[in-house]
């Protein structure tokens, strides 16, 4: 008598166990960056990580947080500056949070109008 050929056992009789079973999707990497702190985070190689700490950035901005607004502040240009399309909106989200939060002197500092600035008067025209 001769074994059935593969085409001839039903599905649910194969071995499900054969050397030739994959994962129908792949485990994503474990981020190595992830319990790095803030600082590093913000100038991590790797995109995904930048605009997480972007995120956590704004968070810290919205919450006034008066600390961060000295300490991340002067980043944002270099986060407005990021090449990585992933990091734009979470960079504009920081920096408008930081915008709308920030005391105003904080903001002309890291804006760089702090020393450029001077009161102006209405001057009448004669």
């Amino acid at each position: 008598m001769t074994e059935p050929g593969l085409e001839d056992v039903p599905l649910d009789q194969l071995n499900s166990q054969s050397t030739f079973d994959v994962p129908e999707t792949i485990a994503a990497a474990p981020d190595d960056d992830a319990d790095a702190p803030l600082d590093k985070r913000l100038v991590s190689a790797k995109p995904p990580t930048r605009r997480d700490a972007y995120k956590e950035v704004a968070a810290l901005f919205e919450g006034g947080n008066a600390a961060s607004f000295e300490e991340h502040g002067a980043g944002l240009k270099k986060a407005l500056e990021d090449k990585a399309p992933l990091c734009h909106e979470a960079a504009l989200d920081a920096a408008c949070a930081f915008a709308a939060h920030a005391p105003e002197e904080i903001v002309k500092d890291v804006a760089g109008y702090g020393a450029r600035l001077e009161p102006v008067t209405a001057q009448p025209h004669t």
